[in-house]
């Protein structure tokens, strides 16, 4: 890792073999923590860390329009190269403002995590967000409603917002779609967006100090909805523990 500017003095720390480190520069803190796709650094500020825009899954277009979530893996050569730099959030899902006023993007599968600790020891409780908006509109980096650095400090918790596919692209239900689809199924992609967002946080969470066996799914209006719909699934067995 090549370091520019001053000469401030650097301090490196690690735990649990380079899982987590911080880049001490004498004048703030750069957190550095790895994941399962590899290494992201995000901001210190408020009392807490964040990291921002982090993709939790590939783009879902083209052949990947109305298909369940794909994974980003190493074997398939689809994590990103070298360290993600994750201090900007991710685009909002294509969505409309109104009847002629469209916004957003379809590459929109990003989440962002809030944490007072990056200590895989900590062992703090995390919750995970599911924004509202009739299923039409909204998005995780909603400031009316998401946690930030302040909320993770105050809390001693570990906040994950995510974006999951709306309207069109996240229910759309035809039999033509069940017909090319690995479930034989249709519809239904925000709640395997979320589901894939979960997975993720049980594999990475610990390196964000947070506990992957204490994770509450909480919700706003369609993510209250979200958040029951997911109780019922068995497809969510394991992955949060309250609601």
């Amino acid at each position: 890792m090549k370091f520019s500017g001053n000469s401030a003095p650097i301090l490196v720390a690690c735990w649990l073999h380079f899982v987590t480190c911080f880049v001490l520069d004498g004048q703030g803190h750069a957190p550095l923590v790895n994941t399962t796709c590899g290494p992201m650094e995000g901001i210190s500020q408020h009392g807490a860390y964040s990291f921002r825009g982090i993709p939790y899954a590939l783009p879902p277009v083209g052949k990947l329009r109305w298909q369940p979530p794909q994974k980003l893996s190493h074997a398939r050569g689809t994590c990103w190269n070298g360290t993600l730099s994750a201090k900007k959030i991710g685009d909002f899902c294509f969505q409309y403002e109104s009847d002629t006023t469209f916004y957003g993007s379809e590459d929109c599968l990003y989440m962002n995590i809030f944490t007072p600790s990056l200590n895989p020891t900590s062992r703090l409780p995390v919750m995970v967000w599911v924004h509202g908006g009739s299923y039409s509109s909204g998005s995780g980096n909603d400031d009316n409603y998401y946690a930030d650095e302040t909320m993770a400090a105050t809390t001693n918790v570990v906040y994950v917002n995510h974006n999951y596919r709306l309207h069109t692209f996240g229910f759309m239900a035809l039999q033509m779609l069940a017909d090319v689809s690995p479930t034989n199924t249709s519809g239904n992609y925000a709640f395997m967006d979320t589901l894939l967002v979960l997975e993720w946080v049980r594999d990475n969470i610990r390196n964000f100090g947070g506990d992957p066996s204490k994770v509450t799914l909480y919700g706003q209006s369609a993510g209250a909805t979200h958040v029951l719909g997911l109780m019922a699934s068995p497809l969510s067995k394991g992955l949060f523990h309250r609601a």
